[in-house]
């Protein structure tokens, strides 16, 4: 069975004992609404309620990621947090063009993320996940 939005929402959800109610009463956002997404007869949500929704569920950095890829699968888009990035800074934009124009190959893309970690490690700044917010 493929794994989809609804179905993961569902097993975090169930695997820290919270339920639909009370997922709905901390979003601020309908019980019915939350079983419609896990049932699959509503599409996955935007970063407005992705943000808190992570953060209510304390996910952890591979969890959040999962969460938001499958949130675009689900609407047939890209990641929702992906395309606001790509939306903010439209160099990435060109450099996607960019890539898609020469044909860029998987190690060329490699290369590409290793020298921005490289650089991140070489800054000693946090890395790019970690997001400093109060929780809900």
């Amino acid at each position: 069975m493929v794994e989809t939005f609804g179905s993961y929402l569902k097993s975090l959800r169930l695997s820290r004992g919270i339920t639909q109610r009370g997922l709905a009463k901390a979003l601020y956002i309908s019980a019915p609404y939350v079983s419609d997404m896990e049932r699959g007869n509503r599409n996955p949500p935007n970063l407005d309620i992705l943000e808190p929704l992570t953060k209510y569920l304390k996910l952890d950095k591979e969890e959040k990621l999962k969460l938001y890829d499958l949130a675009g699968t689900g609407r047939g888009k890209l990641a929702p947090d992906i395309a606001e990035y790509i939306k903010e800074h439209d160099y990435v934009a060109q450099a996607i063009r960019a890539s898609k124009r020469y044909n860029a190959s998987k190690e060329d893309w490699e290369r590409f993320i290793k020298s921005i970690e490289e650089k991140q490690k070489n800054q000693k700044r946090e890395p790019w996940f970690i997001e400093e917010t109060p929780e809900l």
